[in-house]
């Protein structure tokens, strides 16, 4: 497993990508992203980088991830991904089919990350687009949402302590636990 330097990597212009990348829509979201946002923000941000958490990578990412050596980390799978996380940016979640709340975004949200995703990556999510999360109907949106994270503190910000509250107020586990005991009548 690769060690990560993630002091001598900071940069205000990073993105965090997580989960099992020869999954179908991990990988397609993924390479949707590589082939058709990246090189838009590469040229925008030089000093970018994507951090890329997961294992499986297949060779078409890793394929990428040598044409941008510089701007793309493949960490492989972490056990504790929290220090990347506290030092990202933000999210993204390019999810374009599959089922189910997709608990990479819970997990994001919860570290207050903003997070950039698509209607599928919301889809069994109560969040409201531009307050607890970012959703992009395509390319161009998904583009003008990343720029404004990185241009935006305040925002960013905003849909930080936002993420945090939703995520407290659906997703804590203690929570969550008692209202299944309730529905459980135990």
């Amino acid at each position: 497993m690769p060690v990560i330097d993630i002091e001598a990597l900071k940069t205000p212009y990073s993105l965090a990508f997580m989960g099992k990348l020869n999954i179908p829509h991990n990988e397609m979201g993924l390479l949707r992203f590589l082939e058709r946002i990246f090189p838009r923000l590469v040229s925008e941000y030089p000093d970018i980088i994507l951090y890329i958490i997961g294992d499986k990578a297949t060779d078409a990412i890793k394929k990428h991830q040598q044409k941008w050596d510089r701007n793309i980390i493949l960490t492989g799978y972490l056990d504790d991904f929290s220090a990347l996380l506290n030092t990202t940016k933000a999210f993204v979640a390019p999810i374009y089919f599959g089922t189910g709340i997709k608990t990479k975004i819970i997990d994001a949200m919860g570290f207050g990350l903003p997070v950039i995703t698509t209607a599928i990556g919301v889809e069994g999510l109560k969040v409201t687009n531009n307050k607890h999360i970012f959703v992009a109907n395509n390319d161009d949106e998904f583009l003008k949402y990343v720029r404004l994270v990185f241009q935006n503190e305040q925002i960013c910000q905003d849909i930080s302590k936002n993420a945090r509250d939703y995520v407290n107020s659906y997703h804590n586990f203690d929570l969550c636990k008692g209202q299944f005991y309730q529905l459980l009548e135990i």
